[in-house]
């Protein structure tokens, strides 16, 4: 009789399976560890067993505040993916349109969730302000998703629709579309968590049920099994919307081959003049931030909002011009500074920590087995449950904000650059061995240049989220900083001055996306022209 030979495909799963789960046990291990042995207190960090205990006696608990959330996390995901699709199919058939309006979807991405929650509360009231934070949390990443997937077909398909008469429609519905289902489902993925972030902060602000709603009064009870038992309920939730939408997307596009996630930037070279180029910036620069306060200022009129909660461009311009406002503009200005301050330290710490772990992980099949996932589970906490935790433990000080900063960059700048590292020719590698080089000299001279996108593409994306990370540990733990300042400004009723933050905030986030685009195109154009 012939004995059973496990398939191949089979111990090659179970082979990259064990390494994961020795990874979350070493991390439930050293969880434990630092509960009983370095904080010797549950007031702080509780153990497993205690939050694993405190969550089955919370599941009928837990039951209506999941239906809300959910709820509010899934008409937010419809609107903000609807409207996504609608702007990502304009930008790709009108590109002058794109490079008008480009900054504005930019603008929206950098809005700070804490400072639109409340203004949305008070605008919209009830479940619809929590659908339209989740939706605007939503938004970004599709349209990115959505833009790059419409322009990953191939040429020859586009082409071969145009010589049969197609104009720039049909090549959408012929070919662009079957082209862009692997890359919008990859935002799709991402937006799937952001959505119940968005959701959780808006019930944060306010409401009678919900994840969030119940973290908030699990904090003021000083209940902290049951506010552990909240964050990695909102965890697995999150986790669970994300691999449920990655696999929705492997059936409905098979074809998909996989990929970073990352589009290289545009490395063409432009025929015109120097001073052509820098008038025609300026002038699609001009013409956005006309736009971004033409939309300010229409949304305003058309939903007749209330003049004392609602402010226009020009009660900010006032506020920031008016030598009456002197000492409050002092502070707001003083506040901003904190948290930029803040946000760069912990951008600076997220990106480094992140760069050398993923070449450790790289270098090495299984620590990189064992490592990711864990890496990648963690980052599905979402920042409203990771902050109370963060503070618990250490403290409401400066470092809980760097260490919240410094999350939300670490985590997304090492899966991305530890698939850059990857991803790199084997033949340059091959190249630089054949010369007698080591590991080392294949590190510096093929993969790190590889990965130069994959890590540039991460801090454009992280650089506002260190801004956003940092303003709400301010606001949910350290009482300083922006974030902080403009919910003072709001329990006061300081409405111009709250609006003025959120304006300057946006600018500094605006600013640092632009700094990052700007510093990714010159050094992968460099890279580009040495390949």
């Amino acid at each position: 009789m012939t004995a059973a030979v496990t398939p191949r495909p089979a111990r090659r799963a179970a082979g990259s399976i064990v390494p994961s789960i020795a990874g979350f046990g070493v991390l439930l291990a050293a969880w434990a560890v630092a509960a009983g042995l370095v904080m010797r207190s549950e007031t702080a960090l509780p153990a497993p067993w205690s939050v694993a205990r405190a969550m089955v006696d919370d599941l009928a608990f837990y039951g209506p505040h999941v239906r809300q959330t959910l709820g509010e996390a899934a008409w937010g995901y419809l609107w903000g993916v609807l409207a996504a699709l609608v702007v990502g199919v304009v930008f790709v058939l009108f590109g002058v349109v794109e490079r008008v309006a480009v900054r504005l979807v930019v603008a929206v991405y950098c809005l700070p969730f804490v400072a639109t929650a409340p203004i949305l509360q008070l605008i919209l009231g009830g479940d619809r302000a929590k659908i339209a934070v989740a939706a605007q949390a939503v938004f970004f990443t599709t349209v990115v998703g959505v833009v790059l997937g419409l322009r990953s077909s191939e040429q020859l398909l586009l082409d071969a629709v145009r010589v049969s008469g197609g104009g720039r429609l049909q090549q959408l519905v012929r070919v662009r579309v079957r082209s862009a289902v692997p890359s919008i489902f990859a935002s799709l993925k991402v937006a799937a968590p952001a959505a119940l972030l968005g959701a959780v902060i808006g019930e944060f602000i306010g409401g009678q049920r919900g994840i969030g709603v119940a973290m908030i009064a699990s904090q003021q009870a000083f209940d902290v099994t049951r506010t552990w038992g909240l964050a990695i309920l909102l965890t697995a939730l999150s986790a669970s919307a994300f691999v449920v939408t990655g696999w929705i997307g492997r059936r409905l596009a098979p074809w998909a081959a996989t990929s970073t996630g990352v589009a290289e930037p545009d490395t063409t070279t432009v025929s015109s003049s120097v001073p052509r180029r820098v008038i025609s910036a300026a002038g699609y620069l001009a013409l956005s931030v006309g736009l971004i306060l033409a939309v300010w200022w229409g949304a305003i009129r058309v939903f007749d909002l209330n003049s004392f909660f609602a402010k226009s461009p020009g009660d900010v311009w006032s506020f920031l011009t008016d030598p009456s406002e002197a000492d409050a503009r002092r502070e707001v200005f003083r506040a901003l500074g904190t948290t930029l301050r803040n946000a760069t330290l912990g951008l600076a710490g997220g990106v480094s920590g992140a760069v050398v772990l993923a070449v450790a992980v790289a270098g090495n099949r299984v620590v990189q087995q064992a490592v990711m996932p864990v890496a990648i589970g963690v980052r599905s906490v979402p920042l409203v449950a990771m902050t109370p935790l963060v503070a618990l433990v250490v403290g409401r000080g400066l470092l809980c904000v760097l260490l919240i900063a410094g999350m939300v960059t670490f985590f997304p700048t090492l899966v991305h650059v530890v698939d850059g590292l990857r991803n790199a020719p084997p033949l340059a590698s091959d190249a630089v061995r054949s010369f007698g080089g080591g590991p080392v000299q294949q590190l510096f001279r093929v993969r790190l240049p590889y990965a130069l996108p994959a890590l540039f593409a991460s801090i454009r994306i992280a650089g506002p989220q260190a801004l956003i990370g940092a303003t709400l540990a301010e606001w949910l733990a350290t009482g300083q900083g922006i974030g902080s300042h403009m919910m003072v400004a709001l329990a006061l009723s300081r409405y111009t001055e709250l609006w003025a933050s959120i304006a300057l905030l946006t600018a500094a986030s605006l600013a640092v996306y632009g700094i990052a685009s700007s510093v990714e195109r010159t050094v992968i154009r460099r890279f580009h022209g040495r390949r």
